[in-house]
């Protein structure tokens, strides 16, 4: 069980992963597909052109945010060449960042039936199946997805949230670890392992992370909070009342 200050776990766990959902990014350009022997049959070059126009402007507009308009795009995209492996997963992305994550997993599963050698679907629906708790088949996902694209710390840290959703904790942190040495500016990573280890009862390692995470990043309450927590939970009250001022200064409206 979490230990007491520290916020419910599953709370934890969805902020964690939706900072994950952001690190992966929305890029309009997305990886280049990987040849496929066998497909649907050519399109005839007008209607070729006017998919492959549109798939570049609903590019643009995720660059600007409007996912929205991106998607009904790339609806129409689809409906020109629903075998686009691209369109269906720049759609996924669109839909993953509207919240609608069911349909994002339908699409970068598409994505992958399509072409699967497409990395970065393996990932974002790995995300996206952790965020709607379907923890081991994300788990799934994202050794596939680090098996195609090596060490990722991003992924390691996904995937070690995913573990952390299943109470896997000694799991959790070795990724979280990972996620640290390819990247060691990677503050939310502190942030998670040192709530593993607080799961752990491991409660001195624990404090040690959070000041890490806090060294790379002081702007974030969050972290501020939790290590609170954690002095609080060891009975130092006057170090908890000060973290809990420091997020507070950080953000008034935390």
């Amino acid at each position: 069980m979490p230990a007491a200050g520290i916020g419910p776990a599953g709370a934890r766990l969805l902020a964690g992963l939706a900072i994950a959902a952001l690190a992966c990014g929305q890029p309009s350009a997305g990886p280049v597909p990987s040849e496929i022997p066998t497909g649907p049959p050519a399109l005839e070059e007008s209607e070729q052109e006017m998919a492959d126009r549109l798939l570049v402007s609903a590019g643009r507009l995720q660059d600007q945010g409007d996912f929205h308009r991106s998607k009904e795009l790339l609806d129409r995209v689809l409906h020109l060449d629903p075998g686009s492996a691209q369109a269906h997963y720049r759609r996924a992305n669109a839909e993953s960042s509207l919240g609608n994550l069911e349909e994002a997993v339908a699409d970068y599963g598409a994505a992958i039936d399509l072409d699967p050698g497409l990395a970065d679907a393996y990932l974002r629906r790995g995300v996206s199946l952790s965020r709607l708790r379907h923890f081991p088949d994300a788990i799934e996902d994202l050794d596939r997805y680090i098996g195609l694209s090596g060490p990722d710390s991003v992924a390691y840290r996904a995937r070690g949230l995913a573990y952390y959703g299943l109470g896997e904790w000694e799991r959790a942190i070795a990724d979280f670890d990972e996620a640290i040495a390819v990247d060691p500016g990677l503050a939310a990573a502190f942030n998670d392992r040192a709530l593993s280890l607080v799961n752990l009862g491991r409660h001195t390692e624990a404090i040690e992370d959070f000041g890490r995470a806090i060294e790379t990043s002081p702007d974030v309450a969050v972290f501020y909070d939790n290590r609170g927590g954690t002095w609080q939970a060891t009975g130092n009250y006057v170090w908890a009342v000060d973290d809990y001022d420091r997020a507070i200064g950080v953000d008034p409206q935390y």
